[in-house]
């Protein structure tokens, strides 16, 4: 469905009298994933310059990543090469697509040249079984469709929904075994579908789906804490 939403305001919004005027847009009502679905966006409009962001995907890491083909074209002659999730890419202006429902087109904040290091360092710690883990200082870029003023750098770790194989080692053989049956209910972990993971249900995680979903995140950030503790500290 669409319909007409209230437009970002000028910072000087307090002041209705000073406030510059936009008008609204016609846009889709929806999740709000359809426009940003991490919400380091919102933390960035504030200023924020310490972040964890969870990249809770269900698609995985492209595990032969090519540096710089973000932009290649494919055979529709669209753009976008899918090495993450597209929220992810958005981030940097590597991903900028508008269709199905999703505007991710407006969501840079981040030198695009910065991508290519933030999926080998996700990629090197997936690939040691480490799991889904990457911290980088990036710059803030300017961003004038969600108000964000740029020129600062901003410390972040992401937190990437993959395989933990260190954490999967230690499961025991029993859970071992769900993991590898094919029909069984673990055979996605830990990319579950976003909707009708168990039809006909619509939106619905198992207990066991969760609680090792939760387990192996738990996991991934005991075995970075030293990086998550120096965020904080």
């Amino acid at each position: 469905p669409m319909n007409w939403y209230f437009p970002v305001q000028d910072k000087e919004y307090k002041n209705p009298i000073l406030a510059k005027l936009q008008k609204s847009k016609k846009l889709t009502i929806g999740d709000g994933g359809n426009y940003e679905n991490l919400g380091i966006i919102v933390a960035l409009q504030r200023g924020v310059k310490r972040v964890i962001c969870a990249v809770n995907s269900s698609r995985p890491l492209d595990k032969n990543f090519v540096p710089d083909r973000f932009f290649e074209k494919d055979e529709d002659g669209k753009v976008g090469y899918a090495a993450a999730d597209g929220s992810l890419l958005a981030l940097f202006g590597c991903f900028p697509y508008h269709n199905y429902g999703y505007n991710y087109a407006d969501n840079q904040v981040f030198e695009t040249s910065e991508m290519n290091s933030v999926m080998e360092e996700l990629l090197k710690n997936v690939n040691s079984g480490k799991g889904g883990f990457c911290r980088k200082t990036l710059k803030v870029v300017s961003n004038d469709a969600w108000n964000i003023v740029g020129g600062y750098d901003v410390d972040v770790i992401f937190l990437y929904n993959e395989v933990c194989q260190d954490f999967v080692d230690k499961l025991p053989d029993a859970t071992k075994n769900e993991l590898k049956n094919k029909d069984g209910e673990l055979q996605r972990f830990p990319h579950y579908k976003t909707t009708l993971e168990n039809a006909p249900k619509l939106f619905n995680l198992t207990t066991t789906q969760t609680n090792i979903l939760t387990s192996q995140m738990e996991y991934v950030i005991k075995e970075h804490s030293s990086d998550v503790k120096d965020l904080f500290a």
